[in-house]
């Protein structure tokens, strides 16, 4: 009953979420660090409103202001996808990525993290922190209907790539003799070989 009740709550807000702004809402909107965006849940509900702009890093959990002034929270198993800005990041269930590029064969994806460092200022000092030093891109592939995405890795990308596209023999020749790369220049060229040139047999 009170997850009945919530989807009913979630599905009004989703409807509502374009009428008159709240004073909160427009103070906010005001502000450079927001963007207009949405956020799609499970259920086909679609939230209009703000988001903090995050340069196109995905989010571990999507805040969205609406209109109405009420910050929604949502963890990645709730959500099928959202948007900020210029950037798409769908979700796997487990984490959001950056949406690089989809078409109905097959799509790319990036997930971006912040490596730390621990950085030790003197004997006995309370401001000992991990500093972010850089940030470390994890590229994606992965076609309509399969369960899991599949993490792109230099040290094997010859090997696990000519096997995922082994339903074209062409594809997976030039990959097998590394005229690619791990790198997402070489995964658009991939993709697009994929989507031009080859017609899928069965695997």
């Amino acid at each position: 009953m009170k997850s009945l009740l919530l989807a009913l709550s979630l599905a009004c807000l989703a409807i509502t979420g374009f009428t008159q702004e709240s004073e909160k809402y427009k103070k906010a909107k005001a502000k450079k660090k927001y963007e207009e965006g949405y956020v799609t849940d499970n259920l086909g509900n679609t939230f209009t409103g703000l988001i903090v702009d995050s340069d196109g890093k995905p989010a571990e959990r999507v805040s969205i202001l609406v209109p109405s002034g009420e910050k929604l929270k949502f963890d990645p198993i709730e959500v099928k996808e959202y948007g900020s800005g210029f950037y798409r990041f769908i979700s796997t269930r487990e984490q959001f990525l950056q949406v690089i590029f989809e078409n109905k064969k097959v799509g790319i994806y990036k997930d971006i993290d912040i490596v730390r460092e621990y950085r030790h200022q003197s004997p006995g000092s309370m401001n000992n922190l991990y500093t972010p030093v850089r940030e470390v891109e994890k590229l994606y592939i992965h076609r309509p209907g399969e369960p899991n995405f599949k993490k792109i890795t230099k040290i094997v990308f010859a090997k696990s790539m000519s096997e995922y596209f082994i339903d074209c023999p062409v594809l997976s020749e030039k990959i097998k003799n590394k005229e690619y790369r791990a790198r997402e220049d070489d995964l658009h060229e991939i993709v697009s070989f994929y989507d031009h040139e080859c017609t899928p047999t069965d695997k």
